[in-house]
């Protein structure tokens, strides 16, 4: 399964398990790999920018945040966390 089909799946399987309480407003969210559901919703909920571990320029999630213009930064080292 390549990389991409993977993510939209495991963000699926989040949005399946339930809903999220977000308290992002004006915050940078760093996660370990940020799903396009996700990006809706920070967006939403006001956050101020994006870091992922995971993730690419091209990214389904990148594509989101860029249309929206919240900064996403991608593929970080693990060290950040």
């Amino acid at each position: 399964m390549n990389t991409c089909r993977a993510s939209d799946i495991r963000d699926i399987a989040q949005q399946l398990m339930g809903a999220r309480n977000l308290d992002v407003e004006g915050k940078i969210v760093l996660k370990e790999e940020i799903f396009p559901s996700e990006v809706i919703a920070f967006t939403k909920a006001g956050a101020k920018g994006l870091l992922s571990l995971k993730g690419s320029a091209t990214s389904h999630a990148s594509i989101l945040a860029k249309n929206a213009g919240l900064p996403f930064i991608t593929n970080l080292p693990e060290e950040v966390m």
